[in-house]
């Protein structure tokens, strides 16, 4: 789970979202329902992808707008008031038995809002994901985070950055290779594993020192 800095958004359409009836004036059958508001909600959609890299809130699989939802981190239901707050949209994928779509109505103890996050879980060479504590661990059941399809695809990226970690690399070239490989592309894309990709780098470093 990579840490999200959630800031006041800068861009005026989420200010426009607001004044065109926000999040319930975005939903077809609602009784306030304005198409205006719906096509604004896509736009504030692209900024929180943006801010994440485009990896999922949850898992960190590369998500676009086509195979993603905007997701509340307290469920809406249970706290009404926050269902409009920026702070608490984020973008989840739309893995069905997974992350956002897992969670539902359910809270988290561990949220990408928290700077610890990024170290709240490790994970096997086999992409298995596992909790260092009991909040990390209750919080892989709530999400799902070690399904069968995410250990696949965590796996599958694992494979690809220990195939393409150059051979005879000293341990400064290393550091400065791995530096790079986490730094997010011309697009502003994060790989997709983020955090499972400096775990598993952090780990094969002491092979080399």
């Amino acid at each position: 789970m990579k840490y999200i800095e959630k800031k006041k958004p800068e861009d005026p359409m989420f200010g426009k979202w607001h004044k065109a009836g926000g999040w319930d004036a975005s939903e077809p059958g609602s009784k306030i329902f304005n198409p205006k508001a719906q096509e604004l909600k896509h736009e504030v959609k692209k900024l929180l992808l943006n801010e994440q890299g485009h990896i999922c809130c949850y898992c960190e699989e590369r998500i676009t707008e086509t195979n993603s939802h905007i997701e509340h981190l307290l469920p809406r239901g249970q706290f009404p008031k926050s269902k409009q707050d920026y702070t608490n949209l984020l973008c989840s994928c739309d893995y069905p038995k997974s992350c956002g779509h897992s969670k539902g109505k359910s809270t988290i103890t561990v949220s990408p809002l928290q700077k610890i996050c990024e170290g709240a879980f490790r994970y096997d060479d086999n992409g298995k994901v596992l909790g260092n504590d009991q909040d990390s661990t209750e919080t892989i059941r709530v999400l799902q985070l070690d399904c069968e399809q995410l250990k696949a695809a965590r796996r599958m990226i694992i494979d690809v950055f220990l195939n393409t970690l150059p051979e005879d690399i000293t341990v400064s070239e290393y550091d400065d290779w791995i530096d790079d490989y986490l730094k997010p592309d011309s697009g502003n894309r994060f790989r997709p594993f983020w955090t499972v990709v400096k775990f598993i780098a952090q780990k094969y470093r002491s092979c080399i020192e």
